[in-house]
């Protein structure tokens, strides 16, 4: 699949959604699942409000980004950064603990089996990316990009 038909797929999914996705999500007996990047300003806003739309959307898996509070230094600084152009600063797990986020899924019957992170942290801090895994019970983590002078 090339860039363009992930495109289409993504928006024809999205639309899907939007016109039945809450009924449908719902309804089935798949677990859906959502990366926390697509809705920052909702979270930021009001991480606890936007967790139970979600469940109540049919969602029962969401996958937070980082910088979290273990991330490596420069990842933090890069956040902080962009953060200015983004339009938001919220990441990580919403300004709770990693228990507050995970007791907060848990009470929506929502689960986080994945998370993303960036390369620094998963070069530097495997360690507490590890704690992290267990404490939120996640078993995969997605790195959305390698940064040029690693490839």
């Amino acid at each position: 699949m090339d860039r363009r038909q992930f495109l289409r797929a993504s928006a024809s999914a999205t639309a899907a959604l939007a016109i039945g996705g809450p009924t449908l999500a719902a309804e089935s007996k798949q677990r859906f699942g959502i990366q926390l990047f697509s809705l920052p300003k909702l979270l930021q806003a009001d991480v606890r409000k936007a967790i139970a739309l979600l469940a109540q959307m049919g969602y029962r898996e969401v996958e937070p980004y980082g910088p979290y509070s273990f991330s490596a230094p420069e990842a933090l600084a890069r956040w902080k950064a962009v953060s200015p152009s983004l339009g938001f600063t919220g990441s990580g797990y919403f300004g709770l603990s990693g228990p507050e986020f995970k007791a907060l899924l848990a009470s929506q019957g929502m689960t986080a089996p994945s998370m993303h992170t960036d390369f620094a942290t998963l070069d530097k801090n495997m360690k507490h990316l590890g704690e992290a895994g267990r404490e939120l019970g996640f078993t995969y983590v997605g790195l959305p990009s390698i940064p040029e002078d690693r490839r």
